[in-house]
Protein backbone atom coordinates (compact mmCIF):
# COMPACT_ATOMS: atom_id res chain seq x y z
CA UNK A 1 0.00 0.00 0.00
CA UNK A 2 1.23 3.49 -0.84
CA UNK A 3 0.53 5.59 2.25
CA UNK A 4 1.05 9.35 2.48
CA UNK A 5 -0.74 10.02 5.75
CA UNK A 6 -3.69 11.79 4.13
CA UNK A 7 -7.25 10.76 4.82
CA UNK A 8 -7.51 8.77 1.58
CA UNK A 9 -4.46 6.56 2.14
CA UNK A 10 -5.16 6.14 5.86
CA UNK A 11 -8.66 4.94 4.98
CA UNK A 12 -7.09 2.52 2.50
CA UNK A 13 -4.73 1.17 5.17
CA UNK A 14 -7.53 0.72 7.70
CA UNK A 15 -9.91 -0.97 5.27
CA UNK A 16 -7.19 -3.36 4.09
CA UNK A 17 -6.41 -4.32 7.69
CA UNK A 18 -10.13 -4.85 8.31
CA UNK A 19 -10.40 -6.99 5.16
CA UNK A 20 -7.45 -9.13 6.23
CA UNK A 21 -9.02 -9.67 9.66
CA UNK A 22 -12.37 -10.53 8.08
CA UNK A 23 -10.74 -13.16 5.88
CA UNK A 24 -8.99 -14.72 8.86
CA UNK A 25 -12.18 -14.90 10.91
CA UNK A 26 -14.66 -15.98 8.24
CA UNK A 27 -12.61 -18.24 5.99
CA UNK A 28 -9.40 -19.03 7.90
CA UNK A 29 -7.52 -17.49 4.97
CA UNK A 30 -4.24 -16.20 6.36
CA UNK A 31 -2.18 -15.62 3.22
CA UNK A 32 -2.98 -11.94 2.61
CA UNK A 33 0.25 -10.07 3.27
CA UNK A 34 0.11 -6.28 3.56
CA UNK A 35 2.98 -3.81 3.65
CA UNK A 36 2.80 -0.03 3.80
CA UNK A 37 5.28 2.17 1.96
CA UNK A 38 5.57 5.74 3.21
CA UNK A 39 7.39 8.08 0.84
CA UNK A 40 9.32 10.84 2.59
CA UNK A 41 9.51 13.79 0.18
CA UNK A 42 11.57 15.75 2.72
CA UNK A 43 9.00 18.54 2.42
CA UNK A 44 6.30 17.91 5.00
CA UNK A 45 5.23 15.61 7.81
CA UNK A 46 4.23 12.12 6.76
CA UNK A 47 2.15 9.29 8.15
CA UNK A 48 2.32 7.82 11.64
CA UNK A 49 1.75 4.10 11.05
CA UNK A 50 2.82 2.82 14.45
CA UNK A 51 -0.70 1.66 15.37
CA UNK A 52 -1.88 0.66 11.90
CA UNK A 53 -1.26 -3.07 12.19
CA UNK A 54 0.85 -3.00 9.03
CA UNK A 55 4.48 -3.63 8.32
CA UNK A 56 5.74 -0.29 7.10
CA UNK A 57 8.80 1.03 5.34
CA UNK A 58 9.81 4.66 4.89
CA UNK A 59 11.23 5.46 1.43
CA UNK A 60 13.18 8.71 1.43
CA UNK A 61 13.50 10.46 -1.92
CA UNK A 62 17.10 11.35 -2.71
CA UNK A 63 17.01 14.84 -4.20
CA UNK A 64 20.15 16.11 -5.99
CA UNK A 65 22.58 18.01 -3.80
CA UNK A 66 21.66 21.66 -3.43
CA UNK A 67 18.06 21.19 -4.59
CA UNK A 68 15.27 22.36 -2.30
CA UNK A 69 12.27 20.35 -3.59
CA UNK A 70 9.72 22.75 -2.11
CA UNK A 71 11.11 25.52 -4.33
CA UNK A 72 10.80 23.62 -7.62
CA UNK A 73 8.23 25.08 -10.01
CA UNK A 74 7.51 21.56 -11.34
CA UNK A 75 7.69 19.86 -7.97
CA UNK A 76 4.54 17.77 -8.50
CA UNK A 77 5.78 16.28 -11.78
CA UNK A 78 9.30 15.54 -10.54
CA UNK A 79 8.09 14.21 -7.18
CA UNK A 80 5.57 11.90 -8.84
CA UNK A 81 8.24 10.37 -11.08
CA UNK A 82 10.66 9.88 -8.19
CA UNK A 83 7.88 8.57 -5.93
CA UNK A 84 6.78 5.84 -8.34
CA UNK A 85 10.38 4.82 -9.00
CA UNK A 86 11.01 4.49 -5.26
CA UNK A 87 7.77 2.54 -4.75
CA UNK A 88 8.46 0.31 -7.75
CA UNK A 89 11.99 -0.56 -6.67
CA UNK A 90 10.81 -1.29 -3.13
CA UNK A 91 8.12 -3.63 -4.46
CA UNK A 92 10.60 -5.37 -6.75
CA UNK A 93 13.15 -5.87 -3.97
CA UNK A 94 10.49 -7.35 -1.66
CA UNK A 95 8.94 -9.50 -4.44
CA UNK A 96 5.64 -7.61 -4.27
CA UNK A 97 3.62 -7.72 -7.50
CA UNK A 98 0.75 -5.36 -6.64
CA UNK A 99 0.79 -1.78 -5.37
CA UNK A 100 -2.50 -0.28 -4.15
CA UNK A 101 -3.00 3.49 -4.07
CA UNK A 102 -5.88 5.55 -2.69
CA UNK A 103 -6.69 7.76 -5.69
CA UNK A 104 -10.35 8.80 -5.50
CA UNK A 105 -12.98 10.49 -7.67
CA UNK A 106 -11.78 13.99 -6.72
CA UNK A 107 -8.32 13.06 -8.04
CA UNK A 108 -9.96 11.76 -11.20
CA UNK A 109 -11.83 15.02 -11.78
CA UNK A 110 -8.70 17.11 -11.15
CA UNK A 111 -6.66 15.00 -13.58
CA UNK A 112 -9.20 15.26 -16.41
CA UNK A 113 -9.64 19.03 -15.87
CA UNK A 114 -5.85 19.48 -15.89
CA UNK A 115 -5.68 17.74 -19.26
CA UNK A 116 -8.53 19.85 -20.63
CA UNK A 117 -6.68 22.99 -19.53
CA UNK A 118 -3.62 21.72 -21.40
CA UNK A 119 -5.67 21.45 -24.59
CA UNK A 120 -5.65 17.68 -24.64
CA UNK A 121 -8.58 15.87 -26.22
CA UNK A 122 -9.71 12.40 -27.20
CA UNK A 123 -7.97 9.41 -25.64
CA UNK A 124 -5.96 11.52 -23.21
CA UNK A 125 -9.17 12.29 -21.31
CA UNK A 126 -9.54 8.72 -20.03
CA UNK A 127 -8.17 9.93 -16.71
CA UNK A 128 -6.73 7.70 -14.01
CA UNK A 129 -7.16 3.98 -14.67
CA UNK A 130 -8.17 1.46 -12.03
CA UNK A 131 -5.43 -0.98 -13.05
CA UNK A 132 -2.19 -0.19 -14.87
CA UNK A 133 1.46 -1.09 -15.07
CA UNK A 134 3.51 1.04 -12.73
CA UNK A 135 4.73 4.24 -14.42
CA UNK A 136 8.42 3.28 -14.44
CA UNK A 137 9.19 2.45 -18.07
CA UNK A 138 12.81 1.54 -18.68
CA UNK A 139 13.52 0.24 -15.18
CA UNK A 140 14.33 -3.46 -15.09
CA UNK A 141 11.99 -5.57 -13.03
CA UNK A 142 9.31 -2.90 -12.80
CA UNK A 143 7.53 -3.14 -16.17
CA UNK A 144 7.42 -6.27 -18.35
CA UNK A 145 10.65 -7.76 -17.04
CA UNK A 146 12.26 -9.50 -14.10
CA UNK A 147 10.23 -12.72 -14.20
CA UNK A 148 12.31 -15.83 -13.60
CA UNK A 149 10.12 -18.89 -13.10
CA UNK A 150 9.17 -19.40 -16.73
CA UNK A 151 7.59 -22.82 -16.21
CA UNK A 152 5.31 -21.52 -13.47
CA UNK A 153 4.55 -18.43 -15.56
CA UNK A 154 3.41 -20.52 -18.53
CA UNK A 155 1.19 -22.63 -16.32
CA UNK A 156 -0.41 -19.54 -14.76
CA UNK A 157 -0.77 -17.79 -18.14
CA UNK A 158 -2.50 -20.74 -19.76
CA UNK A 159 -4.92 -20.84 -16.83
CA UNK A 160 -5.49 -17.06 -17.06
CA UNK A 161 -6.13 -17.26 -20.80
CA UNK A 162 -8.70 -19.99 -20.21
CA UNK A 163 -10.35 -18.13 -17.34
CA UNK A 164 -10.50 -14.65 -18.86
CA UNK A 165 -10.16 -15.14 -22.61
CA UNK A 166 -7.38 -12.52 -22.55
CA UNK A 167 -5.34 -12.18 -25.75
CA UNK A 168 -2.47 -10.41 -24.03
CA UNK A 169 0.04 -13.23 -24.52
CA UNK A 170 -1.65 -15.07 -27.33
CA UNK A 171 0.82 -13.69 -29.88
CA UNK A 172 3.83 -14.86 -27.91
CA UNK A 173 2.44 -18.33 -27.25
CA UNK A 174 1.38 -18.72 -30.88
CA UNK A 175 4.65 -17.41 -32.27
CA UNK A 176 6.70 -19.62 -29.98
CA UNK A 177 4.97 -22.75 -31.26
CA UNK A 178 4.94 -21.96 -35.01
CA UNK A 179 7.22 -24.88 -35.85
CA UNK A 180 7.20 -27.12 -32.76
CA UNK A 181 3.65 -26.59 -31.45
CA UNK A 182 5.39 -26.78 -28.08
CA UNK A 183 5.12 -23.78 -25.70
CA UNK A 184 8.22 -25.05 -23.87
CA UNK A 185 10.19 -22.94 -26.32
CA UNK A 186 9.56 -20.19 -23.74
CA UNK A 187 12.65 -21.29 -21.83
CA UNK A 188 14.59 -19.41 -19.17
CA UNK A 189 16.77 -17.59 -21.70
CA UNK A 190 13.78 -16.68 -23.88
CA UNK A 191 10.99 -14.27 -23.02
CA UNK A 192 10.70 -12.28 -19.86
CA UNK A 193 7.61 -11.20 -18.06
CA UNK A 194 6.88 -9.67 -14.69
CA UNK A 195 6.62 -6.17 -13.34
CA UNK A 196 4.36 -4.41 -10.89
CA UNK A 197 0.68 -3.59 -11.26
CA UNK A 198 -0.92 -0.54 -9.67
CA UNK A 199 -4.48 -0.90 -8.40
CA UNK A 200 -6.78 2.01 -7.50
CA UNK A 201 -9.97 0.70 -5.85
CA UNK A 202 -11.32 4.07 -4.65
CA UNK A 203 -11.92 5.85 -7.96
CA UNK A 204 -15.68 5.72 -7.48
CA UNK A 205 -15.49 7.25 -3.97
CA UNK A 206 -15.00 10.90 -3.05
CA UNK A 207 -12.39 12.25 -0.67
CA UNK A 208 -15.14 13.24 1.75
CA UNK A 209 -16.36 9.65 1.87
CA UNK A 210 -12.84 8.49 2.73
CA UNK A 211 -12.58 11.14 5.44
CA UNK A 212 -15.85 9.87 6.88
CA UNK A 213 -14.38 6.36 6.86
CA UNK A 214 -11.45 7.59 8.94
CA UNK A 215 -13.81 9.31 11.37
CA UNK A 216 -15.87 6.14 11.69
CA UNK A 217 -12.83 4.07 12.66
CA UNK A 218 -11.19 6.81 14.72
CA UNK A 219 -8.19 7.03 12.39
CA UNK A 220 -6.13 10.23 12.41
CA UNK A 221 -4.68 11.69 9.23
CA UNK A 222 -2.27 14.43 8.19
CA UNK A 223 -3.36 17.45 6.16
CA UNK A 224 -0.74 18.78 3.76
CA UNK A 225 -1.18 22.56 3.98
CA UNK A 226 0.47 23.05 0.59
CA UNK A 227 -2.49 21.29 -1.08
CA UNK A 228 -4.79 24.14 -0.07
CA UNK A 229 -2.77 27.00 -1.57
CA UNK A 230 -4.42 27.71 -4.96
CA UNK A 231 -1.43 29.81 -6.07
CA UNK A 232 1.14 27.04 -5.62
CA UNK A 233 0.37 24.64 -8.50
CA UNK A 234 -2.17 24.33 -11.35
CA UNK A 235 -3.66 21.26 -9.67
CA UNK A 236 -4.15 23.22 -6.46
CA UNK A 237 -5.96 25.94 -8.41
CA UNK A 238 -8.29 23.34 -9.97
CA UNK A 239 -8.80 21.72 -6.57
CA UNK A 240 -9.81 25.11 -5.15
CA UNK A 241 -12.30 25.72 -7.97
CA UNK A 242 -13.86 22.32 -7.45
CA UNK A 243 -14.01 22.69 -3.68
CA UNK A 244 -15.73 26.09 -3.89
CA UNK A 245 -18.17 25.02 -6.64
CA UNK A 246 -16.85 27.86 -8.79
CA UNK A 247 -17.16 25.85 -12.00
CA UNK A 248 -20.32 25.25 -14.08
CA UNK A 249 -22.12 21.95 -13.63
CA UNK A 250 -20.56 20.48 -16.78
CA UNK A 251 -17.09 20.84 -15.24
CA UNK A 252 -17.86 19.57 -11.75
CA UNK A 253 -16.59 16.17 -10.53
CA UNK A 254 -19.64 14.07 -11.43
CA UNK A 255 -19.75 15.35 -15.03
CA UNK A 256 -15.99 15.20 -15.55
CA UNK A 257 -15.73 11.65 -14.15
CA UNK A 258 -18.60 10.60 -16.41
CA UNK A 259 -16.67 12.03 -19.37
CA UNK A 260 -13.60 10.01 -18.42
CA UNK A 261 -15.69 6.84 -18.16
CA UNK A 262 -17.16 7.43 -21.64
CA UNK A 263 -13.66 7.82 -23.06
CA UNK A 264 -12.50 4.63 -21.33
CA UNK A 265 -15.54 2.79 -22.68
CA UNK A 266 -14.68 3.96 -26.20
CA UNK A 267 -11.09 2.83 -25.76
CA UNK A 268 -12.22 -0.61 -24.58
CA UNK A 269 -14.41 -0.87 -27.68
CA UNK A 270 -11.47 0.05 -29.90
CA UNK A 271 -9.24 -2.51 -28.18
CA UNK A 272 -11.87 -5.20 -28.74
CA UNK A 273 -12.01 -4.37 -32.44
CA UNK A 274 -8.21 -4.28 -32.64
CA UNK A 275 -8.01 -7.73 -31.02
CA UNK A 276 -10.44 -9.12 -33.58
CA UNK A 277 -8.31 -7.61 -36.31
CA UNK A 278 -5.21 -9.13 -34.76
CA UNK A 279 -6.83 -12.58 -34.59
CA UNK A 280 -7.13 -12.51 -38.38
CA UNK A 281 -3.44 -11.87 -38.81
CA UNK A 282 -1.24 -14.80 -39.74
CA UNK A 283 2.13 -15.25 -38.04
CA UNK A 284 4.52 -16.65 -40.63
CA UNK A 285 7.62 -16.96 -38.48
CA UNK A 286 9.24 -15.77 -35.29
CA UNK A 287 12.98 -15.61 -34.57
CA UNK A 288 13.67 -15.30 -30.86
CA UNK A 289 17.38 -14.60 -31.36
CA UNK A 290 16.80 -11.44 -33.37
CA UNK A 291 13.32 -10.60 -32.13
CA UNK A 292 12.01 -10.65 -35.72
CA UNK A 293 8.33 -11.44 -36.22
CA UNK A 294 6.89 -11.87 -39.73
CA UNK A 295 3.15 -11.24 -39.88
CA UNK A 296 0.62 -11.19 -42.70
CA UNK A 297 -1.88 -8.40 -42.13
CA UNK A 298 -5.37 -9.14 -43.51
CA UNK A 299 -6.77 -7.01 -46.33
CA UNK A 300 -8.13 -3.67 -45.26
CA UNK A 301 -11.87 -3.22 -45.21
CA UNK A 302 -12.66 -6.29 -43.09
CA UNK A 303 -15.47 -5.46 -40.68
CA UNK A 304 -13.95 -5.85 -37.23
CA UNK A 305 -17.23 -5.86 -35.37
CA UNK A 306 -19.18 -8.12 -37.78
CA UNK A 307 -19.05 -11.58 -39.28
CA UNK A 308 -16.53 -12.14 -42.11
CA UNK A 309 -19.41 -12.53 -44.57
CA UNK A 310 -20.80 -9.09 -43.76
CA UNK A 311 -20.23 -6.21 -46.17
CA UNK A 312 -17.31 -3.89 -45.61
CA UNK A 313 -17.92 -2.28 -42.24
CA UNK A 314 -15.19 0.37 -42.32
CA UNK A 315 -14.21 2.96 -44.83
CA UNK A 316 -10.62 3.08 -46.10
CA UNK A 317 -9.54 5.77 -43.67
CA UNK A 318 -10.84 3.92 -40.62
CA UNK A 319 -9.42 0.62 -41.81
CA UNK A 320 -6.03 2.22 -42.38
CA UNK A 321 -6.21 3.75 -38.90
CA UNK A 322 -6.73 0.34 -37.28
CA UNK A 323 -3.92 -1.18 -39.35
CA UNK A 324 -1.60 1.60 -38.19
CA UNK A 325 -2.62 1.02 -34.54
CA UNK A 326 -1.85 -2.65 -34.94
CA UNK A 327 1.59 -2.01 -36.41
CA UNK A 328 2.38 0.48 -33.64
CA UNK A 329 1.34 -2.12 -31.07
CA UNK A 330 3.84 -4.57 -32.56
Amino acid sequence: LAVSGGADSMALAKLCVEARQHLREKSSYDQLELSAFIVDHQCYAGADMRRSGLKNTVLTLAWPHGINPSELSNFETVARKMRYQALGKACRDLHIEGLITAHHSDDQAETVLMRLCQGRIGESLHGIQAETNIDCWGHYGLVGSGGRDIAEFKKNERQRLRDTGSKEYAMVLKAASVETQDPSILRQDGFEYGGIKVYRPFLSFSKEQLKETCRHYGVDWVEDATNHDPTKTPRNAIRYLLRTNALPAALRPRSVCALAERVRSKLREQETRAEKYFERCKIDSFHAESGRLVVQIPPQGIGLGKKPSDPIAMDDAESEHHAARFLLAL
